[in-house]
């Protein structure tokens, strides 16, 4: 099991989060972190969103301290000093992957983690939302990207608004401000094996996994912007380009209404729309 240090910029958007902490329930990767994070992420939510509960926000740290197996790293504060990084304030994140043998530090800052200071120690630096997506190019063609998830429309100046558009709901997605632009001409498909439901027993819930039959692979349907920096853009993510004439891709995908196949497992909600092969057209 691939085991990853979530940076405080991974723990502060609650959507991001939650999904970083249902593949850490659901033993796809095992999930770390220190609690100089959780102080970095919390003090950051309420720096922004003055009217957030503290107490609240404390008890969401122990709950996912409580549920996420083997998370807290502790023992790193002596690597600190040692470690040299575009930004000195980043350092204990390193530390805390190095002592926590960690394989992967997932941050969407890998400006602040370039290769040459975290490979030496058998360590990547990923962005938290780059996903493969098949897309057709201007012939028609069908290529492979890596968008990052979270849809950032073309008309904001500030990236984190990807944060909050990570779906979008297949009935209205046409007709929405945010979605509209790239539901019109900008549809992909993300391939993958299945998708996760999850279902309340007893006092706990279990995750149960939902796919094709015979095991072969399925897409969600997706829709993806290209993002363009412009004069004026503020508060942009570290991670993307933040001068004017850089830019960044990114994708949302698409939920709808559970059906009568989903609908039993207990996933009476909405869940991503999927095809059963990943053959429907893009344009």
């Amino acid at each position: 099991m691939t085991r990853v240090l979530l940076d405080a910029n991974i723990l502060y958007p609650a959507p991001i989060r939650d999904i970083f902490l249902q593949l850490a329930a659901s033993d796809v990767i095992q999930a770390k972190w220190t609690a100089d994070i959780h102080r970095e992420w919390i003090e950051a939510l309420l720096r922004n969103e003055p009217h957030r509960d503290r107490a609240a926000l404390r008890r969401t740290r122990d709950l996912m301290d409580q549920a996420t197996r083997d998370c807290l790293v502790t023992g790193y504060e002596t690597l600190v000093p040692t470690l040299d990084l575009p930004d000195p304030g980043d350092r204990h994140v390193l530390a805390a992957a190095i002592a926590g043998r960690c394989d992967a530090i997932v941050t969407s800052n890998l400006r602040h983690f370039p290769n040459a200071a975290v490979e030496p120690f058998g360590i990547d630096a990923v962005p938290s939302q780059a996903t493969a997506v098949v897309r057709a190019d201007r012939n028609g063609r069908r290529r492979l990207s890596m968008p990052r998830w979270g849809l950032v429309p073309g008309w904001t100046k500030d990236l984190r608004i990807g944060h909050k558009l990570i779906n979008a709901r297949a009935e209205t997605a046409r007709i929405k401000p945010s979605f509209r632009a790239a539901f019109a001409s900008r549809r992909c498909l993300i391939p993958a094996n299945g998708f996760y439901e999850w279902r309340r027993e007893g006092g706990t819930k279990q995750p149960w996994l939902v796919g094709m039959k015979d095991r072969g692979p399925l897409a969600f349907a997706g829709l993806w912007e290209h993002w363009m920096a412009f004069e004026g853009a503020e508060l942009v993510d570290a991670s993307a380009g933040s001068q004017s004439g850089e830019g960044v891709e990114t994708l949302t995908i698409l939920t709808t209404a559970a059906n009568e196949i989903v609908a039993p497992s207990g996933g009476g909600g909405r869940h991503y729309a999927a095809l059963g092969r990943p053959v429907a057209a893009l344009r």
